[in-house]
C-alpha cells in the first residue's frame, strides 16, 4: 500500500482511489462493504461504491491505491483527552483517587513554574500517540494550537478551572473566550470547559451562561459525576446536585458533553436524555482514579447518546479507542446485554461521538460529501469472515494493525509511521528529558 509523498499532497488538486477495500462506512444503514472503492477528492470523500470502480473511474485518479485486505474505516473520535497532562503519566504508576491527582498535578506545577512554558514539548507526545492509535478528531482543554500543528481535526475547550497553572484563563472569561472563537476554522471548534463545579464559583457560572446565551450554538464540556466526594463537596457548596446545577443556569442541552456521570442515578439520566446532553465514558481512567463508573448499559437503554474516550495519558496509558471500547465490552459484561453490540460500540467511537461534537454531517462516516477523514486497518483475518469484520475488529485488535490515517484529505500516519514532519524520535527524546527534570512534591 503506498502512498503520493507529502511533495503532492492529496488535499489540493488530486484524486485518489482506494479499492479492493473492505469498507466499514457507518452510513445510515450501516452498511459494511466486502470488496469496493473510495475516491477522494481534495479534503472530501467524493465516492464510495461496491464492487470495482470502471475505467473511467479508474483513469481520472492521478493516484491508485490497492487495499487489498485492508480495512476502509471512518477515522476515531476521541472525545475526552488531556494533551498537556501526559507529563504525570511518568510519576503515576499506580492507582489515584482524583483528590490526589488534582492535589499532587497542582503542587507539581507550583514546583514547577516552567511547565507551562514546555506545554508543547508535552503535547506532541500525546498527540503521536493519539495518531498512531488512529484518532483523527479529538475533543479537549486547549487543543487548538497543538492540533493546528498536527493537522488534527478537534474541538478546543477554553478551559475554566481554579487552578495554580490555568488562572490566566479564570478572569475576564467573555473577551478572552471570544478571541479564542475567532480563531476558528474548519478543523477547529472552540467550546467552553468547566474542569468541574467545585473548582469554579457562583460567578463564573453566570459568566458561562452569558457566554453560553451569546454563542447559542457552542458546545459546553464538563466533568461531572466522577466521584462521590466530589459530588458531595459540591452539593455542600451549592445545596443542589450538579444535574440541578446546570439545569438551573441553562446549561444542560443538546450542547452539553457530560463526561464521565458515573454516580448519575437513573432519575438523572433520564433528565440527561430528555435535554439532549451527550456522555462521554472513561471507563480505563475512571477504573484507575474514581470510585465508581457509568452504568452504561442504563444509559444506552435510556438512549443516550453516549461516546467511548481514552481520557488523559495520566490516568489511562492506552489511548487506543478500539482497545477502549473493547475494555468497556468485557467490563460490563455487555456481551449479555440486548443494550449493547460490537455495531454499538463503533458508533461510540464514530457517529455518535460526531453527533456529541456537533460535527456529524462532516466527520463519522465514510459517505460522499463527508470530510476524508480516513483510517486504514491493515489485518487480513479481520476480513477473512465478511459477516464478522466489526466483531473481529474488536476481538482481534493490536494498535500495530493500524498503517494509515488520513485527515481532511492529508495523510498524517503511513506504514505506521508520523510522515507530517515530526520526528517520532525527537519527540521521545524530549519528553523523556523533561520528565527527568521535573521536581516531585515529598
Amino acid at each position: 500500500m503506498e502512498f503520493p509523498t507529502q511533495e503532492t499532497p492529496l488535499f489540493f488538486i488530486m484524486r485518489t482511489i482506494f479499492y479492493n477495500a473492505t469498507i466499514i462506512t457507518q452510513n445510515y444503514q450501516k452498511k459494511i462493504i466486502p470488496i469496493g472503492f473510495v475516491i477522494i477528492k481534495e479534503s472530501q470523500i467524493e465516492k464510495v461504491k461496491s464492487g470495482y470502480p470502471s475505467t473511467k473511474e479508474f483513469d481520472n485518479c492521478q493516484n491508485k491505491i490497492d487495499c487489498t485486505n485492508k480495512i476502509i474505516m471512518p477515522g476515531l473520535i476521541n472525545t475526552h483527552v488531556h494533551l498537556g497532562e501526559s507529563i504525570f503519566g511518568f510519576f503515576i504508576k499506580d492507582k489515584i483517587s482524583l483528590k490526589n491527582y488534582l492535589d499532587f498535578t497542582d503542587k507539581v506545577c507550583i514546583l514547577n513554574p516552567s511547565l507551562e512554558q514546555k506545554r508543547s514539548v508535552v503535547s506532541d507526545y500525546s498527540m503521536m500517540l493519539l495518531i498512531k492509535n488512529g484518532a483523527s478528531t479529538i475533543c479537549g482543554g486547549r487543543t487548538a494550537n497543538e492540533c493546528k500543528n498536527w493537522h488534527v481535526r478537534n474541538v478546543s475547550g477554553y478551559i475554566i478551572m481554579h487552578s495554580p497553572k490555568l488562572i490566566h484563563y479564570y478572569s475576564n472569561i467573555m473577551n478572552k473566550f471570544s478571541l479564542e472563537k475567532r480563531k476558528e476554522t474548519d478543523m477547529n471548534t472552540t467550546a467552553i470547559f468547566i474542569h468541574s463545579l467545585n473548582r469554579i464559583n457562583h460567578n463564573k457560572l453566570k459568566e458561562i451562561s452569558k457566554i453560553v446565551k451569546q454563542y447559542p450554538r457552542i458546545k459546553l464540556i464538563i466533568h461531572i459525576m466522577e466521584t462521590k466526594q466530589s459530588e458531595n463537596e459540591i452539593i455542600k457548596k451549592y445545596k443542589m446536585t450538579s444535574i440541578e446545577i446546570l439545569q438551573k443556569n441553562n446549561l444542560l442541552n443538546k450542547n452539553t458533553i457530560l463526561v464521565h456521570c458515573n454516580w448519575a442515578n437513573n432519575e438523572e439520566l433520564k433528565i440527561i436524555k430528555k435535554s439532549g446532553a451527550s456522555i462521554v465514558h472513561c471507563l480505563s481512567s475512571n477504573l484507575n482514579c474514581a470510585d465508581k463508573t457509568l452504568n452504561l448499559s442504563e444509559a444506552l437503554k435510556i438512549g443516550i447518546n453516549t461516546t467511548i474516550a481514552t481520557d488523559g495519558f495520566a490516568t489511562n496509558k492506552n489511548q487506543n479507542l478500539i482497545l477502549e471500547a473493547k475494555a468497556c465490552f468485557t467490563y460490563h459484561k455487555l456481551s449479555k446485554s440486548k443494550n449493547i453490540t460490537f455495531q454499538k460500540l463503533l458508533d461510540m467511537v464514530t457517529t455518535n461521538a460526531a453527533k456529541a461534537l456537533g460535527l456529524e454531517k462532516q466527520i463519522g462516516s465514510i459517505e460522499p460529501g463527508k470530510k476524508a477523514d480516513i483510517l486504514f486497518i491493515e489485518q487480513k483475518k479481520l476480513t477473512e469472515n465478511k459477516n464478522c469484520v466489526i466483531k473481529n475488529l474488536f476481538l482481534y485488535h493490536q494498535p500495530k494493525m493500524i498503517n494509515d490515517l488520513m485527515i481532511n484529505g492529508k495523510m498524517i500516519l503511513h506504514n505506521k509511521k508520523i510522515i507530517i514532519n515530526k520526528s517520532e524520535k525527537n519527540i521521545y527524546y524530549k519528553i523523556k528529558k523533561l520528565a527527568n527534570k521535573i521536581i516531585l512534591p515529598s
